[in-house]
């Protein structure tokens, strides 16, 4: 990997990075087969899918993320924010014209971990075919099995104003 990163490093800036934060992915998708990840890795998985999203599409996506420190350490099943921060990029902000901005927010109320993607892209006229995706059922059935059935996933979305997805799980 470092060789690689080095190499590239003198050929362009922007090239190394993109290789340096896919190689991330890479190992986070591994996670030593872990079904636990804290927040903070997951969080910066995000932010590698991001930057290879923006070399890609030349900065025109944006990120922010609000959570409180006392958060970064919990642990919540992997792979559960990368597809649906994949979902809002591919479907929300690709086919808008122009700049695009998700929003993470998460945090804990009543021992519920509370997460709420907000995306300001084009919408979803038909929510039933989202939730037909395989990204989003396999997320709930996850949920479902690990955490119970009294927790999941919500979707609302508005056509040209962007979707918000939230996830409900214990805080544990």
């Amino acid at each position: 990997r470092l060789s690689i990163y080095r190499q590239v490093f003198e050929a362009s800036d922007d090239i190394a990075e993109m290789v340096k934060s896919l190689s991330n992915i890479f190992k986070h998708s591994l996670n030593k087969g872990d079904k636990l990840i804290r927040l903070q890795d997951e969080i910066e998985h995000m932010q590698d899918y991001m930057k290879i999203q923006n070399f890609r599409f030349h900065d025109r996506y944006k990120l922010h993320i609000d959570i409180a420190d006392h958060l970064l350490n919990v642990k919540i099943l992997t792979f559960l924010l990368q597809p649906i921060l994949e979902n809002g990029v591919y479907h929300g902000l690709e086919p808008k014209v122009g700049d695009g901005n998700i929003y993470l927010n998460i945090k804990e109320k009543d021992n519920l971990l509370l997460i709420t993607f907000y995306d300001d892209g084009v919408g979803i006229e038909d929510i039933m075919l989202l939730e037909k995706g395989y990204g989003i059922n396999n997320i709930k059935e996850r949920i479902r099995l690990y955490y119970g059935p009294q927790y999941g996933i919500t979707i609302n979305s508005e056509k040209n104003k962007g979707t918000k997805v939230k996830l409900v799980i214990p805080f544990r």
